[in-house]
């Protein structure tokens, strides 16, 4: 949460009206199934491609249906400066064994996370709802959910 809030006040800073991230086939199907577990369809809306919402730079994401283990091929094809760190949130429980499932699915049933991808935007349609409704944190100014951003909460702002 910390980190999407800055991404998107440095965005509106710099005065863009695109953000591109990083995220993969891997880190999309992981979220995807992470979020199907949990019922979480609020989480499953925010995945949704184009959303625009006051206050939020877009985000794009123009890696999201290349493989993980492809992505750094690409960037030293193409002489572009690649970090092969792993994140330093992916020892999240529930994500890592979401990760090892699908992997494992993928060696036995190859082309499962496209599927996955797939038939998530297959019935993204549905998911779109006209009401949701973004906030402006009380605090800080920036988007949210809550009248207090989970940003300003995590650090103990009142």
């Amino acid at each position: 949460m910390l980190r999407k809030n800055l991404l998107n006040k440095t965005a509106r800073e710099l005065g863009a009206d695109k953000l591109a991230t990083g995220h993969n086939l891997d880190d999309e199907s992981q979220t995807i199934m992470m979020n199907y577990l949990r019922g979480d369809m609020d989480r499953l809306k925010r995945m949704l491609p184009n959303l625009k919402q006051p206050g939020l730079i877009m985000r794009i994401k123009p890696l999201h249906s290349i493989p993980e283990k492809e992505v750094p091929l690409y960037g030293f094809l193409n002489d572009l400066p690649v970090s092969t760190d792993e994140c330093p949130y992916a020892g999240e429980a529930l994500r890592n064994e979401i990760r090892e499932m699908l992997n494992n699915y993928e060696v036995k049933h190859p082309g499962t996370k496209y599927s996955l991808l797939g038939g998530f935007e297959t019935i993204s349609g549905t998911l779109r709802s006209p009401d949701t409704q973004i906030k402006k944190c009380r605090i800080c100014g920036e988007p949210g959910s809550e009248d207090i951003c989970k940003t300003c909460r995590l650090l103990g702002k009142p």
